[in-house]
């Protein structure tokens, strides 16, 4: 008899998948309290047990050295009863009859981040640092940290011209999430880092034949769509022509269809999440898009009787966490192409002004735009308005995709995320990475207002 299910029924199996995976877990951990006397010599090596029912590839480490290093994998599949094969070696043939891929090559994995120092980044390498299948995390960036969470080194590296390929030798996976959106005056610049530099990393993967991609694109990468419906992942990829990051969001993804096509034996993901916030980020968010002359303390219940809304406004949100979560599915799974990430529900303009116990105040959004342009002009605002078209003409995400195929659901609601990152501004919560370190602002925000030009970045 042969059982078939589609993909309506993908997120359930996954959900099962997940709890096989911790039963193998934790016998792995009982095996290896057992005593040496009572485990046979094992012939194949040290077999790599991986906690990874998306993967099917297998992996030998041989003992006494790790993989990739002067040592050539192989597949290897001990047979039950075989002459000298270790109760371990047992258990991970039983584990695969039961699940293909339980045991496979995910531990011992080996992640780089590029761009790890930013909103996403810091959460990606924490949910990272708690994968037991993640050996080892190298976080690249611009400007380093003093630290990082448990299993991560760090390598300074500016993606615009440095030499990638020595970082992304004998790594598993390559997930690429450096970008610039300051200084926003020189287009030039950005488009180095964005697209350029984009296209390097993806070229120093090919060189250095690692297995997988994920590149971070976004919602901004989609041409404009209507707010009254959700959308999936073959809408239309050529961005809001107003805005720079869309137009270099689309153009990176261009790239990378011609590197898929190029490059067949990569497995390439690209996620497009919905705008990401969490508390950590709350100093860069409010710098980046809000500027120096928000006056944060007054971001918290009561003190403001109105706050100016956008008419027809929507808009999708999600957690940093949840954002993470995603990449590390990906990371350790077998999916290919690309996939929606955003949570429920759909918020409307008026949201901020509810989390602020606010009577809303609907504005045309011509009106809106010309404020900004107006700051944006005498050197006010730190962002140009094509972010307020960006807001208004990108559609809404469809996260079916992901829920399915990826086993990904978010934890946290957005308007709920909303409210932590309003509770963040109003504290100047950040965390101990150069780009979202309260402390770089200065003094009453003196480095802010020195690079409101645009021209240069705040270091």
């Amino acid at each position: 008899m042969t059982l078939a299910y589609d993909g309506s029924c993908q997120s359930h199996v996954n959900a099962l998948a997940n709890e096989v995976r911790q039963v193998f877990l934790d016998m792995r951990k009982r095996l290896e309290r057992l005593p040496q006397s009572q485990l046979a010599a094992d012939p194949y090596g040290q077999l790599v047990i991986a906690p990874n029912l998306t993967s099917t590839r297998w992996r030998r480490q041989p003992t006494g050295g790790r993989q990739g290093q002067g040592s050539s994998p192989k597949p290897v599949r001990p047979r039950i009863g075989s002459s000298g094969t270790s109760l371990r070696s047992c258990w991970a043939d039983a584990a695969v009859r039961f699940g293909e891929g339980v045991a496979g090559n995910a531990e011992g994995m080996r992640v780089v981040v590029v761009g790890a120092t930013g909103n996403v980044g810091t959460a990606l390498l924490r949910s990272l640092a708690e994968e037991p299948v993640v050996d080892s995390i190298l976080g690249i960036a611009r400007r380093l940290p003093e630290s990082g969470p448990d299993k991560t080194e760090w390598a300074a590296a500016n993606i615009d011209d440095a030499e990638l390929e020595p970082f992304f030798r004998g790594a598993d996976v390559v997930i690429s999430l450096a970008w610039r959106i300051q200084p926003a005056r020189r287009l030039d610049e950005l488009w180095r880092t964005n697209v350029v530099g984009s296209t390097r990393v993806f070229e120093a993967v090919a060189r250095a034949r690692v297995p997988s991609l994920i590149y971070a694109s976004s919602v901004g990468v989609y041409s404009p769509g209507s707010k009254d419906r959700l959308v999936g992942e073959t809408w239309p990829r050529e961005g809001v022509a107003t805005s720079f990051y869309a137009r270099h969001k689309a153009e990176v993804e261009r790239r990378l269809d011609r590197f898929e096509h190029e490059q067949p034996a990569t497995r390439v993901v690209r996620l497009r999440p919905a705008l990401i916030f969490q508390r950590s980020s709350a100093h860069e968010q409010r710098r980046l898009f809000a500027g120096p002359f928000l006056p944060s303390r007054m971001l918290r219940r009561g003190p403001l009787p109105v706050v100016p809304s956008v008419r027809g406004l929507r808009f999708q949100v999600v957690h940093a966490a949840d954002v993470a979560e995603s990449y590390r599915l990906a990371a350790l799974g077998e999916a290919r192409g690309a996939f929606n990430v955003a949570a429920e529900p759909v918020l409307e303009a008026d949201a901020f002004a509810e989390v602020l116990g606010a009577r809303p105040v609907l504005l045309p959004p011509g009106v809106v735009r010309a404020a900004m342009s107006a700051a944006w002009r005498l050197r006010l605002h730190p962002s140009p308005p094509g972010w307020l078209d960006l807001g208004l003409q990108t559609p809404l995400l469809d996260s079916t995709r992901a829920r399915a195929e990826l086993g990904w659901a978010p934890r946290h609601d957005g308007a709920a995320t909303v409210r932590e990152l309003i509770d963040g501004i109003r504290d100047n919560a950040g965390a101990p990475t150069p780009p979202l370190d309260p402390t770089k602002s200065g003094p009453l925000r003196a480095h802010e207002i020195a690079t409101l030009g645009g021209e240069r970045e705040q270091k």
